[in-house]
């Protein structure tokens, strides 16, 4: 079952401003490690064991909650123009996952296909093409 908490990530070190602490979440290993999650799930030819899809369900949720709440302050600290859009995406994203949780836990079967097409398309989606275009708009800015 998805282990989370409502607490936001630890402030970046001194000297390193927040904008550079949230390129890293947009370009980093966690996100990196998500991506090549899914790319294996996507693949793989036999649906995960329940307590496996539980694992995995943690870990997309921990990832959510920790890094869009700090992506959203941050959007709107750099003065993204579609910053209302990425984070109604989140809010999204955080739902379903809430709401597949529930169906993991009270389901007697896995519900394997909901978590990839409510969570693992959708969150592939994202991190692909949302998150790229806040790469883009900062690039552009010359703010990378």
């Amino acid at each position: 079952m998805p282990r989370h908490s409502a607490t936001l990530p630890s402030a970046p070190a001194p000297g390193r401003p927040l904008r550079q602490s949230c390129l890293n979440m947009l370009t980093g290993y966690s996100r990196q490690r998500l991506l090549r999650l899914i790319d294996s799930l996507l693949t793989a030819e036999r649906p995960p064991t329940r307590s496996t899809l539980s694992e995995m369900m943690s870990e997309f949720f921990e990832h959510a909650i920790v890094h869009f709440e700090a992506e959203d302050a941050w959007l709107s600290e750099i003065g993204y123009p579609d910053a209302s859009h990425h984070s109604s995406e989140h809010r999204s994203l955080v739902e379903t996952f809430s709401d597949v949780c529930f169906l993991i836990m009270e389901s007697h079967e896995s519900p394997w296909h909901a978590f990839l097409d409510r969570i693992c398309i959708p969150l592939y989606r994202h991190l692909t093409e949302e998150d790229r275009k806040v790469i883009s708009f900062l690039e552009a800015r010359h703010i990378a």
